[in-house]
């Protein structure tokens, strides 16, 4: 007995197909939230000198490759200038009026930035998954 199924054949390819563009699109993804993440940050870096102008903070981050290792899958965005490290956590100088050494307190524009964007990271990949479901996957 040959029990014949229509269009199966179809379906497999669809199934293939998905899973070869899945892989581009989610590294197309992931990148995006980074820059969007990236967005976030710049946004809060406080107006200041740190002994250089604010826009070098600004322009000296860098966004990493998406890369896979035992903790899972990564994209490192980070600002090795001082300057950023200033901002962020603080440092101390000599307060030019009373010649005092004092602490400027950072703004703390990163964990700040992290804490909001992980609230709204759920919601941005279920409307990505979402997306890409509907436009690569139908019946």
């Amino acid at each position: 007995m040959l029990i014949e199924i229509n269009g199966i054949e179809e379906y497999l390819n669809k199934l293939q197909k998905f899973n070869e563009d899945f892989e581009g699109e989610f590294e197309n993804e992931a990148a995006a939230l980074a820059y969007k993440f990236l967005e976030k940050v710049v946004q809060r870096i406080p107006a200041g000198n740190y002994d250089k102008s604010t826009e070098s903070i600004k322009e000296s981050f860098v966004i990493g490759p998406l890369v896979e290792d035992e903790e899972g899958l990564h994209i490192q965005i980070y600002n090795a200038s001082e300057n950023a490290k200033k901002a962020e956590y603080g440092y101390m100088t000599i307060d030019t009026t009373t010649g005092n050494l004092i602490f400027k307190p950072g703004t703390h524009f990163m964990k700040i930035s992290l804490q909001e964007f992980k609230e709204e990271l759920d919601l941005e990949i279920k409307q990505w998954l979402n997306n890409f479901w509907e436009g690569e996957f139908r019946w």
